[in-house]
């Protein structure tokens, strides 16, 4: 599956798509071996992207030479970059057709660590705090469709 961008739409890769891409190589070596499947998909991306001939040494290096995944996910700053992350996880680990248990797993952590960080899952956090300390007063929840100016202003507070 191929990004939904190309060299005329991206003139460069930042740090964070840079990492971000890394983070992808990385995640070919789950399974113990980067398959021909794999590979294949990534060299694919290598080409159509306007990586500079250094990142490209880097990431030719790493589909043989696994780096750490969990020290490139906080390298990749870019909201849009984490959540591109997963999608290319989930893509990379079905090309070969199968998604195992270990793949699973590591989806789970890396979906948890994006998360985790996000400002979604810091807002749910807030909201749920809220409820429990009791400032958020219920009798001033809107009944029916939530607008969100409403909860926008909540969590302006």
């Amino acid at each position: 599956m191929a990004p939904c961008y190309s060299k005329s739409m991206i003139k460069e890769i930042d740090e964070s798509k840079f990492n971000l891409w890394r983070a992808v190589v990385s995640l070919s070596h789950v399974d113990g071996s980067v398959l021909e499947e794999e590979s294949a998909w990534i060299r694919g991306m290598l080409i159509r992207l306007p990586f500079t001939d250094e990142q490209r040494e880097v990431l030719e290096h790493e589909i043989d030479n696994e780096a750490d995944i969990h020290g490139l996910i906080e390298k990749i700053t870019d909201r849009k970059d984490k959540a591109t992350l997963l999608h290319f996880a989930n893509t990379l680990f079905k090309v070969d057709g199968h998604f195992d248990c270990k793949e699973k797993g590591v989806f789970k952590k890396i979906e948890g660590e994006i998360l985790q960080n996000s400002e979604v899952a810091t807002a749910v956090k807030t909201f749920k705090d809220m409820a429990r300390d009791g400032s958020l007063d219920e009798d001033n929840i809107p009944k029916g469709r939530v607008p969100f100016d409403w909860l926008f202003n909540i969590f302006k507070k």
